[in-house]
């Protein structure tokens, strides 16, 4: 094929990351990667993000061939600002590398989404991205963005994965923050003042259960079935007693 940007988020194989098979994922993976992407006709670069709590500290990984990175993305990068920021340092891996094919293999269909669309973004690794693709097409390099699942055994995914890992725990650089990092930081801070406030307050008390995510009462039920699932599980529920005494 000519010179183009090529984006997958999806295998060969329709596969839900969420109820197919560990060794289900890695094999549909691997097929992917041997149908689409053969070497050596094609560069493999594989990338990842990391940050703590996914909103602080993030890193950036990036595996090859042709070279590894980990680098720190900032104080308040999120793992999607990782995710974008590895995609930016494969970019420029293949720009200097001067490969005519290569595909950069992300665990995160945000961040191929972002830097495959033309919307307007308030990232800036989103744009400097979108231009680095531009740039390699221009030249006549064959860019592919593909989605791969993570934690599945594909080895160069793991490596991506440590060297994010690896860049997250260095000296944060004084980065630029998007709206919606800030944003995000914001949140994800107030979400856990509220969830240490309720722990400490729920210290003793029946409905402490409710604070475990498996234990809390599902959403989409009606009043009456909420309040039963409620006593029941708080132990306010009379039921086996009463049935036990006829």
């Amino acid at each position: 094929p000519g010179a183009g940007c090529i984006s997958y988020t999806s295998l060969v194989v329709p596969v839900s990351r969420e109820t197919t098979p560990t060794y289900e994922l890695r094999g549909v993976a691997l097929e992917t990667l041997q149908n689409r992407y053969p070497e050596p006709d094609w560069l493999r670069v594989y990338t990842d993000g990391s940050a703590i709590g996914a909103t602080r500290s993030g890193g950036a990984g990036v595996f090859s061939v042709a070279g590894s990175i980990a680098s720190p993305v900032g104080r308040l990068a999120t793992s999607f600002d990782g995710e974008v920021r590895a995609a930016v340092l494969a970019l420029n891996l293949i720009n200097e590398v001067g490969c005519t094919r290569a595909v950069i293999l992300i665990d995160s269909q945000a961040a191929i989404v972002a830097l495959g669309s033309s919307a307007r973004t308030q990232s800036r690794d989103v744009a400097l991205g979108r231009k680095a693709i531009e740039k390699l097409q221009a030249g006549g390099t064959t860019i592919a963005l593909q989605w791969i699942p993570s934690h599945c055994g594909i080895w160069g995914n793991e490596r991506a994965d440590a060297l994010a890992r690896e860049g997250s725990q260095m000296e944060m650089p004084n980065s630029p923050v998007a709206y919606q990092a800030a944003k995000g930081c914001i949140k994800s801070c107030v979400r856990e003042r509220i969830v240490e406030s309720q722990t400490q307050a729920a210290t003793g008390k029946r409905w402490s259960t409710l604070l475990e995510p498996k234990d809390r009462v599902p959403p989409n039920l009606s009043r009456m079935e909420a309040v039963a699932g409620f006593r029941h599980i708080t132990g306010h529920d009379y039921l086996n007693a009463s049935t036990g005494s006829e």
